[in-house]
């Protein structure tokens, strides 16, 4: 008879494994060309440990690949698979084990800035025709004083000489560059040469992904088309604003959600990406004005199975990689915000005003930031209501002439005299289960015996007798 809390052994033993679909093929990624400019940036920099970073979809190919580049080159050539963040961005974690000199990045690539090892990119080589996206451009039927600024995903980075050749007919269009060697401007594009305020229309060569997704509401203030070569023609997308999208909505309610919370965990999802440690002691700034205690997390890959051990947390501000999909999944058993929801939620500043745009990446609420305002501590209101429960919320930190100012900081005088302690530690100590307590020194020897045996579901016990 089977358990209704398990499966049946056979059932088990005959289920059918998910295995990773290939999204490219071979010439698709690797070819004499990019054989050729890998090995030359090898020699020309006299590396000796380079790794070679593969997303899930392409680790068939790693081998191959791995051989032919080991022909050409005098180094050590190591494979990095299961990348400790998203496989998007540059792993220097898993790259500092072997204590490697340089990476080789392969597939779709976020171009993150990362702040310790040099990087050249191997993008897919997706094919596409200018002639026809011209055509395309053409039947669009744009006024004539219509600028238009196109973007493309990375498998279309070789090809864009020929796109640019196609499109130079048109002085109105301009081609954005995409940041691989130099300083992006918004996400992975360098705006170096172009004036966004002139620009009212723009084109993203490319599926409907999260790319699209963060271009389309970073400049929400544009009129956009897709161009999907998986599907005929170029998708119009109707001019809406972000921020009245039902999307924005339930990003306002978390927004709320955050204002309410008592406890806030920073979720460290990249060790690499330049200024991540800046916004977190950012938002430990920001927490700490409000009187709320902020747990500094860093699980690896994040998932909701893992957020959810942290009972005590009223909710989550992700710091990663703009182009990760966990802030808009429904998962996760508590709100999980991006640094830009934080710092609605939490900065004075914003109290009584609404951003014009959305920013999904961290950088933008640091100092030089796009979305960066300053404030003053000592002019943080003392209370304010909560939209969602209506009840008044209190600055518990606004009194700070009564605060102790040594290093700890433990402890802070409240009316009548009363102590409160204010480290963040002591609300795990008051829990009902705190976890095994091994009781080291306190227990008597005993006797060892024969402890049961077999499977989670059957375990063989030992009788009484047999024990004695």
């Amino acid at each position: 008879m089977t358990s209704a809390f398990s499966s049946n052994d056979s059932d088990v033993i005959e289920r059918n494994v998910d295995t990773v679909t290939q999204e490219q093929s071979l010439p698709e990624i690797w070819n004499e060309a990019r054989c050729s400019e890998c090995s030359s940036w090898i020699k020309k920099n006299n590396f000796k440990k380079v790794c070679l970073q593969f997303p899930d979809s392409l680790i068939p190919f790693s081998i191959e690949i791995t051989q032919e580049l080991s022909r050409l080159v005098e180094c050590e050539v190591y494979v990095l698979g299961d990348t400790s963040y998203g496989s998007c961005c540059i792993d220097e974690v898993a790259a500092a084990h072997i204590d490697a000199d340089a990476i080789i990045h392969f597939g779709h690539a976020c171009l993150s800035r990362v702040s310790r090892l040099p990087v050249f990119y191997v993008f897919p080589n997706l094919s596409i025709d200018p002639e026809l996206l011209l055509n395309e451009i053409n039947e669009l039927q744009l006024l004539p004083s219509t600028h238009l600024l196109v973007f493309y995903d990375v498998g279309y980075y070789y090809s864009l000489d020929a796109i640019r050749a196609a499109l130079i007919s048109n002085p109105l269009i301009k081609i954005a560059k995409l940041a691989v060697n130099s300083e992006a401007d918004l996400l992975s594009y360098d705006f170096s040469s172009i004036h966004l305020e002139n620009i009212s229309t723009c084109l993203y060569i490319g599926k409907d992904d999260q790319t699209f997704f963060n271009l389309n509401i970073s400049l929400h203030d544009k009129t956009w088309y897709l161009y999907d070569l998986t599907s005929p023609g170029v998708t119009h997308l109707n001019k809406v604003d972000p921020l009245s999208s039902n999307w924005m909505k339930r990003r306002y309610y978390f927004i709320e959600k955050c204002k309410d919370a008592q406890s806030i965990g920073i979720v460290v999802a990249t060790l690499t990406a330049k200024g991540y440690l800046d916004v977190v002691q950012h938002i430990q700034k920001l927490a700490k004005i409000r009187g709320i205690r902020s747990y500094l997390i860093s699980v690896g890959k994040v998932n909701p199975a893992k957020l959810a051990n942290f009972l005590d947390i009223d909710c989550f501000v992700l710091i990663g990689c703009p182009e990760n999909k966990l802030i808009a999944s429904r998962d996760f058993y508590k709100p999980l915000l991006s640094t830009f929801e934080v710092e609605v939620a939490l900065n004075p500043v914003w109290r009584q005003q609404l951003p014009d745009r959305y920013f999904v990446e961290f950088k933008e609420v640091l100092p030089n930031g796009k979305f960066f305002r300053d404030f003053d501590e000592l002019s943080v209101d003392e209370s304010d209501v909560s939209l969602l429960s209506g009840k008044v919320r209190f600055n518990k930190s606004a009194d700070r002439s009564n605060v102790d100012t040594d290093q700890t900081n433990a402890l802070m005088k409240r009316d009548k005299f009363q102590l409160m302690e204010l480290d963040s530690h002591t609300s795990f100590q008051h829990r009902s289960w705190t976890g095994l307590d091994p009781a080291v020194g306190q227990s008597s020897p005993v006797k060892i015996v024969e402890g049961r045996s077999g499977i989670a579901m059957k375990y063989d016990e030992v009788s009484t007798n047999q024990k004695k």
